[in-house]
């Protein structure tokens, strides 16, 4: 074998061995990358599944907070309810009372005026006898 033959088979030896690595450094990169992808595609997955639960965990709980709140909202409302009947009832009551004092302030005032009649008469009669006696 000559020295350019030798040359040559080297030539193509590290042609041969740069073409291997190139090949199968791309392929160990597609592997890579297909193996990244599918633990991507499981991690996407497993995500969108726990955001899935979380999502209906929420719901149900805002559902539940929600059924309570209206709850305590009728029962406030039954409140008010019961509060403003209360309320009317002793405004009733009061306004009866009203009634019954102006009721009494006018009896009063005619028994006042009664006896005012009849000691202004009283006091006629004490008047004409005082005059009876001392000008007689």
């Amino acid at each position: 074998m000559t020295e350019p033959q030798v040359w040559t088979l080297i030539g193509l030896f590290a042609a041969i061995m740069l073409g291997g690595m190139t090949l199968m450094t791309t392929l160990l990169t597609k592997a890579i990358n297909g193996r990244l992808e599918a633990l991507e595609g499981r991690f996407d997955g497993r995500f969108d599944a726990l955001v899935g639960r979380f999502d209906g965990r929420f719901e149900a709980l805002e559902g539940r907070f929600d059924g309570r709140f209206e709850t305590i909202d009728g029962k406030f409302e039954g409140l008010r309810g019961e509060m403003n009947a209360r309320f009317e009832a002793m405004d009733a009551r009061f306004e009866a009372m009203d009634g019954r004092i102006t009721g009494l302030r006018a009896e009063m005032s005619a028994r006042f005026d009664a006896v005012d009649v009849k000691v202004s008469a009283l006091d006629k009669d004490v008047a004409a006898l005082a005059d009876r006696l001392w000008h007689s």
